[in-house]
């Protein structure tokens, strides 16, 4: 492993073409295929449990899915990303320095920063749960709520919750190399994200397209076969972005850091380094 601090004298490191100039949007398209081979296998084990259980309980769904049989589940998948983010975000951080890094999920990353990885992880997992509760209930068709309250809810609750999204959009990579608390890394997240809000919002918007696209394709392909009605589809979708998910997180936070405690490349590689 190349180490990202130079010795004196020597020429600076090469930074990989993929940040070197360009929008948010190219960056985190460039980066999201550069990781995505390394993502992908564990991206497939997080949301398999997700895929059994959304099969097991097809077949005698209610109309409206109820909520208590996901709660496992959500937080499972949490901690299987905030462990990804422990053991693949201070190689990128590196990268991003150097470009002989080799960028990858490493054990030796992930020792010291899983913890505080999968505890912010599973701290946004709790506040998502928290906001998107509500959204649920007014959803459901058998509610006794006035028909109006899905409208105002979309008005009001939808807003807010995306907003606090997406200032918490680098909680997981915030708590892996600083290696800080998950009260801390929410705290370090709001700040470091402030006025980068609507560029996260833009790319997600992106990547939602992205979703849509293929959902959209693998529906007309099927020919609108609905014996499972497709289950299979969305795990199977938010393991394939899940690269560009964690590439979000890399680029926002690398160039939020530069902006806000005015450091390089460089001095946030060595705050990446392995313990």
């Amino acid at each position: 492993m190349h180490s990202p601090t130079a010795e004196p004298g020597s020429a600076p490191s090469p930074i990989p073409a993929a940040m070197q100039g360009g929008g948010v949007l190219a960056r985190v398209l460039a980066v999201g295929w550069r990781i995505a081979p390394r993502v992908w296998p564990f991206a497939a084990l997080i949301c398999l449990p997700e895929l059994v259980v959304y099969l097991r309980l097809q077949p005698q769904r209610p109309a409206w899915p109820p909520v208590w049989p996901y709660l496992p589940l959500h937080f499972a998948v949490a901690l299987g990303q905030g462990l990804v983010a422990a053991a693949l975000m201070p190689s990128v951080m590196r990268w991003f320095a150097d470009e002989r890094e080799r960028v990858a999920l490493q054990r030796g990353d992930s020792r010291g920063r899983a913890a505080a990885a999968m505890g912010a992880a599973v701290v946004g997992a709790s506040i998502h749960l928290v906001i998107s509760t509500p959204l649920l209930f007014v959803g459901d068709p058998h509610s006794a709520l006035p028909s109006r309250w899905p409208f105002v809810a979309m008005l009001v609750v939808e807003p807010i919750w995306i907003w606090i999204e997406l200032r918490l959009v680098i909680l997981m990579t915030v708590a892996s190399i600083e290696r800080c608390g998950p009260l801390a890394a929410v705290r370090r997240s709001w700040r470091l994200t402030r006025g980068w809000a609507l560029r996260c919002l833009g790319v997600g918007v992106v990547l939602v397209l992205f979703w849509i696209a293929a959902y959209v394709v693998v529906r007309l392909v099927s020919r609108g076969d609905s014996k499972h009605d497709l289950v299979w589809l969305s795990p199977g979708l938010a393991a394939a972005l899940m690269p560009w998910f964690f590439a979000l997180q890399a680029v926002i936070y690398h160039d939020a850091r530069c902006a806000a405690d005015d450091v390089s490349s460089r001095r946030i590689a060595e705050d990446a380094a392995p313990l």
